[in-house]
Protein backbone atom coordinates (compact mmCIF):
# COMPACT_ATOMS: atom_id res chain seq x y z
CA UNK A 1 0.00 0.00 0.00
CA UNK A 2 2.38 3.23 -1.52
CA UNK A 3 -0.27 5.66 -0.31
CA UNK A 4 -1.05 7.29 2.82
CA UNK A 5 -4.29 7.09 4.45
CA UNK A 6 -5.40 10.31 4.22
CA UNK A 7 -4.16 9.95 0.15
CA UNK A 8 -6.17 6.70 -0.11
CA UNK A 9 -9.26 8.27 1.53
CA UNK A 10 -9.29 11.72 -0.71
CA UNK A 11 -8.77 9.76 -3.73
CA UNK A 12 -12.00 7.45 -2.98
CA UNK A 13 -15.83 7.75 -4.20
CA UNK A 14 -17.10 11.03 -1.97
CA UNK A 15 -20.70 9.46 -2.35
CA UNK A 16 -19.15 6.02 -0.43
CA UNK A 17 -20.76 5.64 2.95
CA UNK A 18 -17.56 5.07 4.78
CA UNK A 19 -18.68 5.12 8.77
CA UNK A 20 -22.11 4.54 10.12
CA UNK A 21 -22.20 5.72 14.07
CA UNK A 22 -25.20 3.90 16.04
CA UNK A 23 -26.67 4.99 18.98
CA UNK A 24 -29.58 2.99 20.52
CA UNK A 25 -33.10 4.07 20.37
CA UNK A 26 -35.59 3.27 23.31
CA UNK A 27 -38.03 2.04 20.64
CA UNK A 28 -35.51 -0.82 19.45
CA UNK A 29 -33.29 -0.21 16.65
CA UNK A 30 -30.15 2.17 15.95
CA UNK A 31 -29.96 5.78 15.08
CA UNK A 32 -27.73 6.13 12.18
CA UNK A 33 -25.45 9.06 11.30
CA UNK A 34 -23.78 8.46 7.89
CA UNK A 35 -20.25 9.43 7.16
CA UNK A 36 -19.94 9.36 3.29
CA UNK A 37 -15.88 9.89 2.30
CA UNK A 38 -17.07 13.60 1.15
CA UNK A 39 -18.04 14.47 4.39
CA UNK A 40 -14.82 13.03 6.16
CA UNK A 41 -12.76 15.26 3.82
CA UNK A 42 -14.86 18.34 4.22
CA UNK A 43 -14.55 17.96 7.71
CA UNK A 44 -11.10 16.88 7.67
CA UNK A 45 -10.17 20.05 5.45
CA UNK A 46 -11.89 22.36 8.58
CA UNK A 47 -9.85 20.94 10.97
CA UNK A 48 -6.19 21.14 9.38
CA UNK A 49 -7.42 24.59 8.24
CA UNK A 50 -8.21 25.23 11.99
CA UNK A 51 -4.75 23.86 13.15
CA UNK A 52 -2.62 25.87 10.51
CA UNK A 53 -4.75 29.31 11.78
CA UNK A 54 -2.84 28.37 15.26
CA UNK A 55 0.36 27.81 13.18
CA UNK A 56 1.04 24.30 13.87
CA UNK A 57 3.61 22.96 11.73
CA UNK A 58 4.78 19.59 10.16
CA UNK A 59 5.60 16.96 12.97
CA UNK A 60 4.24 18.94 15.89
CA UNK A 61 1.78 17.10 18.05
CA UNK A 62 -2.18 17.48 18.53
CA UNK A 63 -4.19 15.39 21.13
CA UNK A 64 -7.42 14.50 20.60
CA UNK A 65 -9.57 14.09 23.52
CA UNK A 66 -12.96 13.55 21.81
CA UNK A 67 -15.41 11.01 21.72
CA UNK A 68 -16.48 8.31 19.62
CA UNK A 69 -18.14 10.24 16.74
CA UNK A 70 -17.72 12.64 13.72
CA UNK A 71 -15.20 15.22 15.39
CA UNK A 72 -12.89 12.44 16.18
CA UNK A 73 -12.69 11.42 12.54
CA UNK A 74 -12.26 14.90 11.07
CA UNK A 75 -9.63 15.98 13.65
CA UNK A 76 -7.46 12.92 13.27
CA UNK A 77 -7.73 12.90 8.91
CA UNK A 78 -7.32 16.35 9.30
CA UNK A 79 -4.38 16.45 11.32
CA UNK A 80 -2.70 13.90 9.12
CA UNK A 81 -3.70 15.21 5.83
CA UNK A 82 -0.99 18.18 6.76
CA UNK A 83 1.83 16.03 8.34
CA UNK A 84 0.73 17.02 12.36
CA UNK A 85 0.96 13.95 14.48
CA UNK A 86 -2.38 13.22 16.28
CA UNK A 87 -2.06 11.76 19.14
CA UNK A 88 -5.63 9.87 19.99
CA UNK A 89 -6.19 9.94 23.96
CA UNK A 90 -9.69 9.39 26.26
CA UNK A 91 -12.05 12.30 26.58
CA UNK A 92 -14.57 12.82 29.42
CA UNK A 93 -17.23 10.35 28.37
CA UNK A 94 -16.95 6.89 29.85
CA UNK A 95 -15.30 7.84 33.12
CA UNK A 96 -17.48 7.90 36.50
CA UNK A 97 -15.29 10.28 38.19
CA UNK A 98 -13.28 13.15 36.56
CA UNK A 99 -10.38 12.14 39.13
CA UNK A 100 -9.27 9.06 37.66
CA UNK A 101 -9.43 11.06 33.80
CA UNK A 102 -7.79 13.08 34.95
CA UNK A 103 -4.89 10.68 36.82
CA UNK A 104 -5.05 8.61 33.97
CA UNK A 105 -4.03 11.51 30.83
CA UNK A 106 -1.30 13.50 33.39
CA UNK A 107 1.27 11.32 32.74
CA UNK A 108 0.72 11.18 28.50
CA UNK A 109 -0.23 14.77 28.40
CA UNK A 110 2.93 15.92 29.97
CA UNK A 111 5.27 13.42 27.56
CA UNK A 112 3.74 14.27 24.87
CA UNK A 113 4.36 18.16 24.90
CA UNK A 114 1.32 19.48 22.26
CA UNK A 115 1.21 22.27 20.31
CA UNK A 116 -2.52 21.99 20.54
CA UNK A 117 -5.57 19.90 21.41
CA UNK A 118 -8.80 18.89 19.89
CA UNK A 119 -11.16 18.44 23.08
CA UNK A 120 -15.24 18.94 23.96
CA UNK A 121 -15.93 21.30 25.71
CA UNK A 122 -16.29 19.42 29.14
CA UNK A 123 -13.08 17.49 28.76
CA UNK A 124 -11.18 20.74 27.95
CA UNK A 125 -12.45 22.26 31.06
CA UNK A 126 -11.48 19.79 33.70
CA UNK A 127 -7.74 19.46 31.57
CA UNK A 128 -7.44 23.06 32.37
CA UNK A 129 -8.81 22.90 36.20
CA UNK A 130 -6.08 20.35 36.57
CA UNK A 131 -3.37 22.82 35.06
CA UNK A 132 -2.56 19.87 32.39
CA UNK A 133 -3.11 22.27 29.16
CA UNK A 134 -0.91 25.60 29.89
CA UNK A 135 -2.90 29.06 29.37
CA UNK A 136 -1.04 29.59 25.72
CA UNK A 137 -2.09 26.16 24.43
CA UNK A 138 -4.89 26.10 21.60
CA UNK A 139 -7.94 24.28 22.56
CA UNK A 140 -9.93 23.90 19.15
CA UNK A 141 -13.54 22.47 20.01
CA UNK A 142 -15.44 20.21 17.37
CA UNK A 143 -16.71 22.41 14.11
CA UNK A 144 -18.45 21.63 11.58
CA UNK A 145 -17.53 21.36 7.88
CA UNK A 146 -17.30 24.87 6.46
CA UNK A 147 -16.81 26.14 2.81
CA UNK A 148 -13.49 27.82 1.95
CA UNK A 149 -10.27 27.29 0.82
CA UNK A 150 -8.58 23.78 2.47
CA UNK A 151 -4.97 23.76 3.15
CA UNK A 152 -2.83 21.49 0.67
CA UNK A 153 -2.87 18.13 1.50
CA UNK A 154 0.56 16.94 2.36
CA UNK A 155 0.66 13.85 4.77
CA UNK A 156 3.71 11.93 5.99
CA UNK A 157 5.45 9.52 4.06
CA UNK A 158 7.82 6.78 4.75
CA UNK A 159 9.59 7.40 8.07
CA UNK A 160 7.64 10.16 8.93
CA UNK A 161 5.76 10.13 11.81
CA UNK A 162 2.00 9.50 11.24
CA UNK A 163 0.99 9.27 14.61
CA UNK A 164 1.84 8.37 18.40
CA UNK A 165 0.17 5.39 20.31
CA UNK A 166 0.42 5.70 23.95
CA UNK A 167 0.00 2.37 25.53
CA UNK A 168 -3.04 1.19 27.56
CA UNK A 169 -0.12 1.33 31.15
CA UNK A 170 -1.21 -2.63 32.14
CA UNK A 171 2.58 -3.44 32.97
CA UNK A 172 3.59 0.53 34.19
CA UNK A 173 3.73 3.96 33.06
CA UNK A 174 2.14 4.61 29.32
CA UNK A 175 4.76 5.00 26.99
CA UNK A 176 4.09 6.78 23.34
CA UNK A 177 4.71 4.31 20.14
CA UNK A 178 6.07 6.53 17.43
CA UNK A 179 4.06 4.79 14.14
CA UNK A 180 5.81 6.16 10.58
CA UNK A 181 3.77 6.58 7.59
CA UNK A 182 5.42 3.05 6.51
CA UNK A 183 4.47 1.32 9.87
CA UNK A 184 0.91 2.39 9.09
CA UNK A 185 0.63 1.14 5.71
CA UNK A 186 2.66 -1.90 5.94
CA UNK A 187 0.10 -3.29 8.55
CA UNK A 188 -2.37 -2.25 7.25
CA UNK A 189 -1.70 -3.71 4.15
CA UNK A 190 -0.81 -7.30 5.49
CA UNK A 191 -4.07 -7.03 7.56
CA UNK A 192 -6.40 -6.55 4.30
CA UNK A 193 -4.24 -9.93 3.08
CA UNK A 194 -4.60 -11.62 5.99
CA UNK A 195 -8.86 -10.85 6.21
CA UNK A 196 -8.92 -10.96 2.70
CA UNK A 197 -11.07 -7.20 2.98
CA UNK A 198 -12.84 -6.10 0.91
CA UNK A 199 -15.51 -3.32 -0.13
CA UNK A 200 -17.91 -5.62 0.47
CA UNK A 201 -16.58 -6.21 3.90
CA UNK A 202 -18.91 -4.57 6.93
CA UNK A 203 -17.21 -4.11 10.10
CA UNK A 204 -18.81 -3.60 13.65
CA UNK A 205 -16.83 -1.95 17.04
CA UNK A 206 -17.15 -0.53 20.12
CA UNK A 207 -13.77 -0.26 20.66
CA UNK A 208 -12.56 3.46 21.33
CA UNK A 209 -11.24 5.22 18.77
CA UNK A 210 -8.28 6.45 21.06
CA UNK A 211 -7.18 2.17 21.41
CA UNK A 212 -4.98 0.87 18.44
CA UNK A 213 -7.77 -2.26 18.05
CA UNK A 214 -10.41 0.34 17.73
CA UNK A 215 -8.68 2.59 15.85
CA UNK A 216 -6.74 0.94 13.03
CA UNK A 217 -8.33 -2.44 13.42
CA UNK A 218 -12.08 -1.13 13.58
CA UNK A 219 -12.16 1.82 11.28
CA UNK A 220 -8.36 2.94 9.63
CA UNK A 221 -7.66 -0.82 7.83
CA UNK A 222 -11.25 -1.78 6.87
CA UNK A 223 -12.65 1.60 5.60
CA UNK A 224 -8.83 1.90 3.51
CA UNK A 225 -9.78 -1.41 1.87
CA UNK A 226 -13.12 0.19 1.06
CA UNK A 227 -15.06 -1.76 3.90
CA UNK A 228 -17.92 0.14 5.48
CA UNK A 229 -17.43 0.65 9.62
CA UNK A 230 -20.16 0.57 11.86
CA UNK A 231 -19.28 2.41 15.06
CA UNK A 232 -20.88 2.03 18.53
CA UNK A 233 -19.36 3.97 21.24
CA UNK A 234 -17.60 2.43 24.18
CA UNK A 235 -20.11 3.61 26.91
CA UNK A 236 -23.04 2.04 24.83
CA UNK A 237 -21.55 -1.39 24.87
CA UNK A 238 -20.54 -1.20 28.98
CA UNK A 239 -23.99 -0.14 29.49
CA UNK A 240 -25.81 -2.57 27.07
CA UNK A 241 -23.44 -5.24 26.09
CA UNK A 242 -25.95 -6.95 23.34
CA UNK A 243 -25.76 -3.59 21.62
CA UNK A 244 -22.77 -4.99 19.87
CA UNK A 245 -24.38 -8.07 18.49
CA UNK A 246 -27.69 -6.37 17.84
CA UNK A 247 -25.04 -4.00 15.62
CA UNK A 248 -23.82 -6.53 13.88
CA UNK A 249 -26.90 -8.73 13.33
CA UNK A 250 -28.55 -5.42 11.62
CA UNK A 251 -25.38 -4.10 9.65
CA UNK A 252 -25.17 -7.80 8.69
CA UNK A 253 -21.32 -7.76 9.90
CA UNK A 254 -18.55 -9.97 8.21
CA UNK A 255 -16.43 -8.48 10.40
CA UNK A 256 -15.97 -7.27 14.18
CA UNK A 257 -13.31 -6.94 17.13
CA UNK A 258 -12.95 -6.87 20.71
CA UNK A 259 -10.30 -7.78 23.33
CA UNK A 260 -11.69 -11.05 25.15
CA UNK A 261 -13.49 -9.85 28.29
CA UNK A 262 -16.02 -8.34 25.79
CA UNK A 263 -16.87 -12.09 24.62
CA UNK A 264 -17.29 -13.49 28.02
CA UNK A 265 -19.60 -10.41 28.77
CA UNK A 266 -21.99 -11.64 25.70
CA UNK A 267 -21.43 -15.42 26.36
CA UNK A 268 -22.51 -14.98 30.14
CA UNK A 269 -24.27 -11.96 30.99
CA UNK A 270 -26.92 -10.87 28.63
CA UNK A 271 -30.23 -11.83 28.72
CA UNK A 272 -31.83 -14.58 26.34
CA UNK A 273 -34.63 -11.83 25.14
CA UNK A 274 -31.62 -9.59 23.98
CA UNK A 275 -30.20 -11.98 21.81
CA UNK A 276 -33.79 -13.69 20.91
CA UNK A 277 -33.77 -12.58 16.54
CA UNK A 278 -30.74 -11.81 16.30
CA UNK A 279 -29.00 -12.98 12.64
CA UNK A 280 -25.48 -13.44 13.11
CA UNK A 281 -24.58 -15.86 9.82
CA UNK A 282 -22.87 -13.03 8.12
CA UNK A 283 -20.08 -13.04 10.37
CA UNK A 284 -16.45 -14.37 8.80
CA UNK A 285 -14.25 -13.13 11.68
CA UNK A 286 -14.89 -12.42 15.18
CA UNK A 287 -11.32 -11.16 16.03
CA UNK A 288 -10.76 -11.33 19.43
CA UNK A 289 -7.43 -9.44 20.45
CA UNK A 290 -5.59 -7.15 22.87
CA UNK A 291 -5.49 -9.54 25.68
CA UNK A 292 -5.07 -13.19 26.53
CA UNK A 293 -7.41 -15.32 24.24
CA UNK A 294 -9.44 -17.80 27.10
CA UNK A 295 -10.33 -21.12 26.07
CA UNK A 296 -13.22 -21.31 27.91
CA UNK A 297 -14.94 -18.34 26.79
CA UNK A 298 -14.50 -19.09 23.08
CA UNK A 299 -16.24 -22.19 23.31
CA UNK A 300 -18.86 -20.36 25.12
CA UNK A 301 -19.56 -17.55 23.05
CA UNK A 302 -19.88 -19.51 20.25
CA UNK A 303 -22.29 -21.86 22.10
CA UNK A 304 -24.26 -19.26 23.12
CA UNK A 305 -24.43 -17.64 20.01
CA UNK A 306 -24.93 -20.89 17.94
CA UNK A 307 -28.73 -20.18 17.70
CA UNK A 308 -28.26 -16.90 15.61
CA UNK A 309 -25.93 -18.68 13.28
CA UNK A 310 -22.68 -17.65 14.38
CA UNK A 311 -20.24 -20.17 12.76
CA UNK A 312 -17.66 -21.56 15.31
CA UNK A 313 -15.22 -21.38 12.18
CA UNK A 314 -15.67 -17.43 12.23
CA UNK A 315 -13.96 -17.16 15.78
CA UNK A 316 -10.61 -15.51 15.16
CA UNK A 317 -8.40 -15.61 17.89
CA UNK A 318 -5.33 -13.20 17.09
CA UNK A 319 -2.29 -11.38 18.54
CA UNK A 320 -0.66 -7.68 18.44
CA UNK A 321 0.27 -4.84 20.26
CA UNK A 322 0.90 -1.11 19.64
CA UNK A 323 4.68 -1.56 19.31
CA UNK A 324 3.57 -3.54 16.43
CA UNK A 325 0.94 -0.68 14.97
CA UNK A 326 -1.13 -3.14 16.03
CA UNK A 327 -1.27 -6.61 14.38
CA UNK A 328 1.45 -9.17 14.40
CA UNK A 329 -0.26 -12.89 13.43
CA UNK A 330 -3.36 -13.99 12.00
CA UNK A 331 -4.77 -17.68 11.73
CA UNK A 332 -5.98 -18.70 8.60
CA UNK A 333 -9.82 -17.50 7.78
CA UNK A 334 -12.39 -20.31 8.65
CA UNK A 335 -10.82 -22.41 10.87
CA UNK A 336 -11.99 -21.39 14.03
CA UNK A 337 -9.76 -22.24 17.37
CA UNK A 338 -6.45 -24.63 17.45
CA UNK A 339 -5.80 -25.58 21.05
CA UNK A 340 -2.64 -27.04 22.40
CA UNK A 341 -2.94 -29.18 25.13
CA UNK A 342 -0.19 -29.08 27.52
CA UNK A 343 1.18 -30.33 30.64
CA UNK A 344 1.44 -27.46 33.31
CA UNK A 345 4.31 -28.79 35.30
CA UNK A 346 6.71 -29.46 31.80
CA UNK A 347 5.22 -25.60 30.90
CA UNK A 348 6.73 -24.40 34.31
CA UNK A 349 10.00 -25.54 33.29
CA UNK A 350 9.86 -23.92 29.96
CA UNK A 351 8.68 -26.60 27.58
CA UNK A 352 5.53 -26.99 25.97
CA UNK A 353 5.27 -30.93 25.98
CA UNK A 354 1.92 -31.98 24.28
CA UNK A 355 -0.57 -34.22 26.69
CA UNK A 356 -4.41 -35.56 26.66
CA UNK A 357 -6.80 -32.80 27.97
CA UNK A 358 -7.39 -33.80 31.39
CA UNK A 359 -6.30 -32.65 35.27
CA UNK A 360 -2.83 -31.17 35.18
CA UNK A 361 -2.63 -29.86 31.55
CA UNK A 362 -3.30 -26.56 30.58
CA UNK A 363 -5.21 -24.60 27.29
CA UNK A 364 -3.19 -22.72 25.01
CA UNK A 365 -5.17 -21.14 21.96
CA UNK A 366 -2.94 -20.90 18.48
CA UNK A 367 -2.91 -17.16 17.07
CA UNK A 368 -1.82 -18.18 14.10
CA UNK A 369 1.42 -17.34 11.98
CA UNK A 370 3.15 -13.64 11.81
CA UNK A 371 1.67 -11.44 9.29
CA UNK A 372 2.99 -11.46 5.67
CA UNK A 373 6.29 -9.99 5.56
CA UNK A 374 7.21 -10.31 9.17
CA UNK A 375 8.65 -13.12 11.11
CA UNK A 376 8.22 -14.49 14.80
CA UNK A 377 11.40 -15.80 16.99
CA UNK A 378 11.23 -17.23 20.17
CA UNK A 379 14.58 -16.38 22.31
CA UNK A 380 15.45 -16.82 25.78
CA UNK A 381 15.35 -14.15 28.35
CA UNK A 382 18.88 -13.66 29.54
CA UNK A 383 20.81 -14.41 26.77
CA UNK A 384 18.80 -13.79 23.98
CA UNK A 385 19.39 -17.10 22.37
CA UNK A 386 17.19 -18.51 19.52
CA UNK A 387 14.52 -21.32 20.93
CA UNK A 388 13.57 -24.41 19.08
CA UNK A 389 9.78 -25.12 18.78
CA UNK A 390 7.69 -26.13 22.13
CA UNK A 391 10.40 -24.27 24.10
CA UNK A 392 9.38 -21.37 26.42
CA UNK A 393 10.55 -17.57 25.72
CA UNK A 394 10.23 -14.53 24.87
CA UNK A 395 8.43 -13.70 22.13
CA UNK A 396 10.17 -11.38 19.27
CA UNK A 397 9.06 -9.53 16.02
CA UNK A 398 10.79 -8.05 12.96
CA UNK A 399 8.84 -6.62 10.16
CA UNK A 400 7.91 -3.46 8.58
CA UNK A 401 5.33 -2.43 11.12
CA UNK A 402 7.66 -2.33 13.87
CA UNK A 403 7.52 1.09 15.71
CA UNK A 404 11.04 2.64 15.91
CA UNK A 405 11.19 3.97 19.26
CA UNK A 406 9.71 5.71 22.19
CA UNK A 407 8.52 9.43 21.63
CA UNK A 408 11.19 11.05 23.66
CA UNK A 409 10.37 15.19 23.94
CA UNK A 410 13.68 15.47 24.62
CA UNK A 411 15.76 13.38 21.52
CA UNK A 412 12.84 12.69 18.73
CA UNK A 413 14.86 11.25 16.86
CA UNK A 414 17.24 8.19 18.01
CA UNK A 415 18.59 4.82 16.68
CA UNK A 416 16.10 2.52 15.01
CA UNK A 417 15.00 -0.65 16.56
CA UNK A 418 14.87 -3.38 13.88
CA UNK A 419 13.45 -6.14 16.22
CA UNK A 420 10.84 -5.88 18.95
CA UNK A 421 10.90 -7.35 22.36
CA UNK A 422 7.49 -7.24 23.13
CA UNK A 423 8.30 -8.72 26.89
CA UNK A 424 5.47 -11.81 26.09
CA UNK A 425 6.30 -15.11 26.56
CA UNK A 426 5.22 -18.26 24.23
CA UNK A 427 6.39 -20.67 22.17
CA UNK A 428 6.05 -21.66 18.61
CA UNK A 429 4.73 -25.20 17.14
CA UNK A 430 4.17 -25.84 13.54
CA UNK A 431 5.08 -22.38 12.65
CA UNK A 432 2.21 -20.95 14.93
CA UNK A 433 2.34 -18.81 17.76
CA UNK A 434 1.05 -19.75 21.06
CA UNK A 435 1.32 -17.01 23.69
CA UNK A 436 1.23 -17.35 26.97
CA UNK A 437 2.00 -14.17 29.31
CA UNK A 438 3.44 -11.42 29.99
CA UNK A 439 7.58 -12.09 30.63
CA UNK A 440 7.29 -9.78 33.85
CA UNK A 441 4.06 -10.88 35.02
CA UNK A 442 5.65 -14.49 35.51
CA UNK A 443 5.39 -15.95 38.73
CA UNK A 444 8.39 -17.78 40.15
CA UNK A 445 8.72 -20.19 42.24
CA UNK A 446 11.56 -22.44 43.11
CA UNK A 447 13.01 -22.20 39.82
CA UNK A 448 9.68 -22.55 37.90
CA UNK A 449 7.70 -20.15 35.94
CA UNK A 450 3.49 -20.31 36.28
CA UNK A 451 1.28 -18.43 34.31
CA UNK A 452 -1.03 -15.82 35.91
CA UNK A 453 -3.11 -16.13 33.56
CA UNK A 454 -3.62 -19.89 34.28
CA UNK A 455 -4.04 -18.87 37.88
CA UNK A 456 -6.35 -16.17 37.74
CA UNK A 457 -8.58 -18.65 35.04
CA UNK A 458 -8.52 -21.51 38.01
CA UNK A 459 -9.55 -19.11 40.18
CA UNK A 460 -12.44 -17.58 38.66
CA UNK A 461 -13.80 -21.13 38.22
CA UNK A 462 -14.91 -21.05 41.99
CA UNK A 463 -18.85 -19.62 41.76
CA UNK A 464 -18.68 -16.21 43.64
CA UNK A 465 -15.46 -15.19 42.03
CA UNK A 466 -16.35 -12.51 39.26
CA UNK A 467 -15.14 -13.65 35.87
CA UNK A 468 -12.37 -11.26 34.17
CA UNK A 469 -11.80 -10.13 37.86
CA UNK A 470 -8.91 -11.46 39.32
CA UNK A 471 -4.84 -11.18 39.61
CA UNK A 472 -2.22 -13.26 40.53
CA UNK A 473 0.99 -11.85 41.03
CA UNK A 474 4.44 -12.95 42.92
CA UNK A 475 5.67 -11.18 45.84
CA UNK A 476 9.62 -11.75 47.22
CA UNK A 477 9.51 -14.39 49.93
CA UNK A 478 12.50 -13.81 52.08
CA UNK A 479 12.40 -16.79 54.06
CA UNK A 480 12.21 -19.33 51.36
CA UNK A 481 14.59 -17.41 48.88
CA UNK A 482 11.97 -17.26 45.87
CA UNK A 483 8.57 -15.75 45.19
CA UNK A 484 5.14 -16.10 46.93
CA UNK A 485 2.38 -16.49 45.43
CA UNK A 486 -1.00 -13.65 45.85
CA UNK A 487 -4.18 -13.98 44.51
CA UNK A 488 -6.78 -11.13 44.66
CA UNK A 489 -10.17 -11.42 43.10
CA UNK A 490 -13.44 -9.57 43.30
CA UNK A 491 -16.61 -10.76 44.80
CA UNK A 492 -20.33 -9.47 45.67
CA UNK A 493 -20.48 -8.07 49.51
CA UNK A 494 -21.29 -11.49 51.26
CA UNK A 495 -21.16 -12.53 54.56
CA UNK A 496 -17.91 -12.99 56.89
CA UNK A 497 -18.67 -16.64 56.77
CA UNK A 498 -19.25 -17.12 53.61
CA UNK A 499 -16.06 -15.10 52.76
CA UNK A 500 -14.04 -17.35 54.11
CA UNK A 501 -15.46 -20.41 52.64
CA UNK A 502 -15.01 -18.40 49.34
CA UNK A 503 -11.14 -17.76 50.28
CA UNK A 504 -10.52 -21.57 51.07
CA UNK A 505 -12.26 -22.85 48.11
CA UNK A 506 -10.03 -20.45 46.07
CA UNK A 507 -7.03 -21.67 47.50
CA UNK A 508 -8.09 -25.19 47.01
CA UNK A 509 -8.83 -24.96 43.00
CA UNK A 510 -5.94 -23.14 42.42
CA UNK A 511 -3.69 -25.71 44.81
CA UNK A 512 -5.55 -28.68 42.76
CA UNK A 513 -5.68 -27.30 39.33
CA UNK A 514 -2.18 -25.03 39.14
CA UNK A 515 0.14 -27.32 42.04
CA UNK A 516 1.15 -24.06 43.67
CA UNK A 517 -0.64 -22.52 46.85
CA UNK A 518 -1.68 -18.85 47.24
CA UNK A 519 0.18 -17.63 50.36
CA UNK A 520 -2.78 -14.84 50.02
CA UNK A 521 -5.84 -14.56 49.00
CA UNK A 522 -7.77 -11.74 49.42
CA UNK A 523 -11.48 -10.97 48.30
CA UNK A 524 -12.01 -7.52 47.36
CA UNK A 525 -15.17 -5.18 46.58
CA UNK A 526 -16.45 -4.95 42.44
CA UNK A 527 -14.48 -2.59 41.15
CA UNK A 528 -11.44 -2.68 43.67
CA UNK A 529 -8.70 -3.73 40.97
CA UNK A 530 -8.04 -1.11 38.17
CA UNK A 531 -8.07 -1.84 34.25
CA UNK A 532 -6.60 -0.13 31.19
CA UNK A 533 -8.88 1.80 29.08
CA UNK A 534 -9.31 -1.22 27.04
CA UNK A 535 -10.46 -3.55 29.58
CA UNK A 536 -6.86 -5.24 30.79
CA UNK A 537 -6.70 -5.28 34.71
CA UNK A 538 -3.37 -4.10 35.87
CA UNK A 539 -1.46 -6.75 37.51
CA UNK A 540 1.66 -4.10 38.29
CA UNK A 541 -0.78 -1.75 39.89
CA UNK A 542 -2.84 -4.51 42.12
CA UNK A 543 1.26 -6.15 43.51
CA UNK A 544 2.41 -2.08 44.10
CA UNK A 545 -0.73 -1.40 46.06
CA UNK A 546 -0.69 -5.14 47.59
CA UNK A 547 2.86 -4.34 48.42
CA UNK A 548 1.96 -0.32 50.32
CA UNK A 549 -1.33 -1.98 51.94
CA UNK A 550 -3.41 -0.24 49.31
CA UNK A 551 -5.48 -3.92 48.67
CA UNK A 552 -7.47 -3.89 51.89
CA UNK A 553 -9.36 -7.05 52.29
CA UNK A 554 -11.30 -6.62 55.19
CA UNK A 555 -13.44 -4.06 53.26
CA UNK A 556 -15.06 -6.79 51.42
CA UNK A 557 -15.13 -9.22 54.69
CA UNK A 558 -18.33 -6.80 55.44
CA UNK A 559 -21.62 -7.40 53.91
CA UNK A 560 -23.34 -3.99 52.54
CA UNK A 561 -26.78 -4.09 51.25
CA UNK A 562 -28.71 -7.55 50.41
CA UNK A 563 -28.09 -8.10 46.89
CA UNK A 564 -31.75 -7.84 46.03
CA UNK A 565 -31.37 -4.24 46.77
CA UNK A 566 -28.17 -4.18 45.24
CA UNK A 567 -29.71 -5.70 41.80
CA UNK A 568 -32.75 -3.32 41.85
CA UNK A 569 -30.36 0.06 42.38
CA UNK A 570 -28.34 -1.12 39.76
CA UNK A 571 -31.43 -1.94 37.57
CA UNK A 572 -33.06 1.54 37.79
CA UNK A 573 -29.50 3.12 37.67
CA UNK A 574 -29.48 1.56 34.21
CA UNK A 575 -32.57 2.45 32.96
CA UNK A 576 -31.69 5.66 33.74
CA UNK A 577 -28.70 5.90 31.95
CA UNK A 578 -29.87 3.77 28.60
CA UNK A 579 -33.00 7.13 28.27
CA UNK A 580 -30.41 9.53 28.92
CA UNK A 581 -28.02 8.04 25.51
CA UNK A 582 -31.14 7.55 23.82
CA UNK A 583 -32.07 11.16 23.84
CA UNK A 584 -28.75 12.68 22.36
Amino acid sequence: MADSIASLFRAGDPGRVAVHFLRSQSKGGFRDEQITLGDWVRGADACAAALEARGLRRGQRVLLCLPTGRAFLDAFLGAISIGVVPVPLPSLEGFARPAAFVNRLTSVVQDAAPSAVFADPRTAAHLRRAGLLGADLPVIEPMPPRAGSAPVPRPPEGDEVALIQYTSGSTGTPRGVVITAANLAANIEAMGKALRLTSADRVVSWLPLYHDMGLIGGLLAPAAHGATCSLLSPLEFMLHPASWMRAASQARATLTVAPNFAYGLVARKVADEDLRGLDLSSLRAAINGAEPVDVATAEAFCARLAPMGFSPRSYFPVYGLAESTLSVAFPPLGRGLKVDHVRRDELAKGRAVTAEPGPGTMRIVSVGRALEGHSISIVEAVDHAPLPERRLGEIWVQGPSISPWYFDKHEPVRSRRHSLRTQDVGYLADGELYVVDRLKDLVIVAGRSYSPSDIERAAEGVEGVRAGRSVAFGVADEDRATEALILVAEVQPRSRAELRRLSDAVRERVTDQIGLSPADVRLLKPGALARTSSGKLMRRDARDRYLHGGLDGGQALRPFFPQRILDAARATVMRFLARRLAQR
